[in-house]
């Protein structure tokens, strides 16, 4: 009876080790099939942001125009005037180390400011389309839809 308590012992464990052998191989592809999904993901959105820039380099090629620099103030100045403004300012700071100057504390009130990703899951949640939600926060629309499409595969 020993002996044949022991084997079915043992070829349930067998079975077990098995089962748990197939679901780890499981779980790891499934890790595989994510991270390829996710390269493909990052890739497809590089690629539209290459060639929304080459657009980008393209227009502002065509509107280029040429702009001369102005001449400075310190170059139009005579070399007498630039002395007298040097000696100013060391007189200026030595009165600002005799007279320390006193920040006033007054009431500031911090703000929170929401974070770009959370406004765009907020927009879309209220069933904004991805070109809305990009006027409406003044951002790309490949940027939008990349932080839409990473929260639906992290939620799923």
């Amino acid at each position: 009876m020993t002996s044949f308590m022991l084997t079915i012992s043992f070829i349930l464990h067998f079975i077990l080790l098995v089962a748990v052998y197939y679901l780890i191989k499981q779980v790891s592809e499934l890790q595989q099939t994510k991270n390829r999904d996710l390269t493909q993901l990052f890739e497809k959105y590089l690629n539209e942001i290459k060639e929304e820039n080459k657009q980008l380099q393209l227009q502002l090629e065509n509107n280029k125009t040429i702009h001369h620099p102005k001449q400075t103030t310190s170059q139009k100045l005579p070399k007498d005037s630039l002395l007298n403004d040097s000696h100013q300012q060391s007189s200026i700071n030595e009165r600002n180390v005799a007279n320390p100057i006193e920040l006033e504390i007054g009431s500031h009130e911090d703000q929170i400011e929401t974070s770009l990703q959370a406004k765009i899951l907020q927009l879309h949640q209220q069933g904004l389309t991805i070109e809305q939600i990009a006027k409406h926060l003044n951002c790309g629309k490949t940027e939008a839809e990349l932080i839409i499409e990473i929260f639906q595969q992290k939620n799923s």
